[in-house]
């Protein structure tokens, strides 16, 4: 996922091209107002032992008490930006 002048604090990063330095990630996480958002953007296939053990490991995070994201947005400026996301995707 690519994502400009919002901010974000990768989990899983990705590495951009040495032509075009970009910052992108696959995993991150977000506060929205009073919610908590985790946003992943690999393929979690169910024939894919590693990718099932990610999603394991990604559910049981979410249900602990480490989640929390330090990156804050505000609820209008995140639905705005998502929303705009999601159209181009």
């Amino acid at each position: 996922m690519r994502i400009q002048s919002v901010p974000f604090d990768p989990i899983i990063e990705l590495v951009s091209s040495y032509k075009l330095i970009v910052k992108q990630a696959a995993l991150f996480e977000w506060r929205v107002g009073p919610g908590k958002l985790l946003v992943c953007g690999l393929t979690l296939s169910e024939s894919d032992p590693a990718a099932m053990f990610l999603r394991h490991e990604m559910l049981d995070y979410l249900s602990s008490a480490s989640f929390c994201p330090r990156v804050c947005l505000e609820l209008d400026y995140a639905g705005c930006r998502l929303s705009t996301i999601c159209r181009t995707a």
